[in-house]
Formats: structure tokens, C-alpha cells, sequence
């Protein structure tokens, strides 16, 4: 269901709401309200997507910072705070997905090399610096965090 305001669906309707590049322009008040809005919305085991710039990252302040719009920075913690402070249960909260096999030749092998190295070098992160604690991507520009709303 596709609508022009939230405030037009019905509370409780939906099964999937997405908000990709949103909730970094919105205060933490703001932030704290969207999700209030958000589990409203949805049905009992209904679930959010959202993508934002990788706050924990160095490689994602260029996401965070080319924006002047841009108000909140988000990192994984940050973002599991939120989510579970809004009733959510936190699913994923990590990397987007990188397709390896698909578009030009030139691409592909970028990627074949690329992706591999991102993964290592984020689990040698998180071996020594976060070792039985939150995994933190390190290492990819945007993270992508996935919440369902349990009651």
C-alpha cells in the first residue's frame, strides 16, 4: 500500500514499511517519534527497513557529511538504542548486500576482490576491538538495519 502520508493508513495495516536515506535528517526526538509512527502502523510481526550512512565507519562519514541536511549520526548502537527503545526487535543490523556476479566484467572483478576483503577486515576489527560484544561494520558506507515490531 502505497500512500502519501502515514498518518492516511490505517494503525496496525501494514506489513512492511522501508525508509532508506530518512532518519539521518531527523533529530533524536524526531528519530524517537518516526519509529512511534512506525510501530503504529504496522501489523504484529510486521517489520521496518531502513538504510542510513555508517556512523561507525570512516568510509561512511562521506555519505554522513556530503549532506548538510544531514542532523543525526548513526551507528550500529545507536541504531539498536532506537529500535529497541521503539518496541522494535532488531533483526539486522549490518552491511548492505554486495552482488558479486552481476553487471560489467570490470565490476565483477572489483567486487570479487572487494567484498571478500571488506568481510575480513571487518571481522579483524571486530576481533579486536569488539571481541563478544555488538559486531560493528567497519568497513561499508551505508548500514542497513532491519526491526519487527513483536506485541
Amino acid at each position: 500500500q502505497a500512500a502519501a502520508d502515514l498518518d492516511d493508513v490505517a494503525d496496525g495495516s501494514l506489513d512492511l514499511i522501508a525508509a532508506f536515506d530518512v532518519l539521518e535528517h531527523l533529530t533524536h526526538d524526531q528519530l524517537e517519534d518516526m519509529l512511534a509512527l512506525f510501530r503504529r502502523k504496522l501489523r504484529v510481526g510486521g517489520a521496518v527497513l531502513v538504510r542510513f550512512p555508517n556512523a561507525d565507519s570512516p568510509v561512511g562519514l562521506v555519505n554522513q557529511h556530503g549532506d548538510v541536511t544531514h542532523i543525526t549520526h548513526i551507528g550500529s548502537v545507536k541504531a539498536r538504542y532506537f529500535a529497541e527503545r521503539g518496541g522494535f526487535a532488531v533483526r539486522y543490523i549490518g552491511p548492505e548486500a554486495q552482488p558479486i556476479l552481476c553487471g560489467h566484467t570490470a565490476h565483477m572483478i572489483h567486487r570479487l576482490i572487494a567484498v571478500p576483503a571488506r568481510a575480513l577486515l571487518d571481522a579483524i576489527s571486530n576481533f579486536q576491538f569488539h571481541p563478544g560484544g555488538d559486531k560493528v561494520s567497519m568497513f561499508s558506507k551505508n548500514l542497513v538495519l532491519t526491526m519487527v515490531r513483536t506485541d
